[in-house]
């Protein structure tokens, strides 16, 4: 993904967000965060995860991407050294 691409995401995302389209938020947070996950850019998939359950918890019907968002930030809380509850509740949503 290029720096063009990526500057598209967030100006789709921004617009999405404006016009409460969460399920468009979701996606394009998501993609940014497998992005820099892949990079090696811990710091910023982490945040972009994080921002995934932010807007799932806000989304009405969206529970699959809420326990999808669960999950990735338990598993970067665990891979912090950090508690494991989002893992459990991941889970249990499953």
């Amino acid at each position: 993904m290029k720096y063009n691409t990526i500057y598209f995401i967030i100006k789709d995302n921004v617009w999405f967000d404006f016009i409460g389209n969460l399920k468009e938020v979701y996606k394009n947070r998501f993609s940014l965060a497998q992005y820099f996950q892949g990079r090696g850019d811990k710091w910023l998939s982490d945040h972009f995860f994080q921002t995934c359950l932010d807007v799932s918890s806000q989304e009405q019907g969206g529970e699959q991407r809420l326990c999808e968002a669960l999950c990735f930030v338990g598993l970067a809380m665990e891979e912090n050294g950090r508690d494991k509850t989002n893992c459990y509740c991941y889970l249990l949503c499953t």
